[in-house]
């Protein structure tokens, strides 16, 4: 596994802004999106769950997974491309090795992992309530 150089220390956060918005109203089919703006703020926009609680799931999953991003250098541009392009068609873009964020898809699924634990989730019930939005959308 290639090691990833931490390009931490360039630039500040100036702001995160978290959002949580219908899911008919992502950039593209995704429950979780993040972007950063030239002036070093980042956005996250998460679809509107029945439980406030899945949907801070995606939000801290959308925020650690950003922050590595950065830390590591990978781009939102590249993020995008993936998400957009090769991974369009697939459940879970960022789980595949090839996506250029897999590694820190990875580590930001074993956060929301346990999260979901201390918050009383069940796993399989949030995992339902995921697939029933995307049906909803098809």
């Amino acid at each position: 596994m290639p090691t990833r150089r931490y390009s931490g220390g360039k630039g500040t956060i100036v702001r995160i802004q978290i959002e949580t918005i219908p899911h008919e109203a992502q950039r593209y089919s995704t429950t979780g999106d993040w972007w950063w703006d030239p002036d070093d703020t980042l956005h996250l926009r998460v679809s509107t769950l029945p439980d406030w609680r899945y949907s801070a799931l995606i939000a801290v999953h959308e925020l650690v997974e950003a922050l590595l991003c950065k830390a590591h250098g990978v781009s939102v541009e590249a993020a995008d491309a993936w998400d957009m392009g090769p991974g369009k068609e697939m459940d879970d873009p960022g789980y595949f090795s090839r996506a250029p964020y897999h590694r820190e898809h990875d580590f930001a699924l074993g956060i929301e992992r346990l999260f979901a634990h201390e918050l009383d989730v069940d796993w399989n019930a949030y995992g339902d309530a995921l697939d029933v939005l995307y049906d909803e959308q098809e």
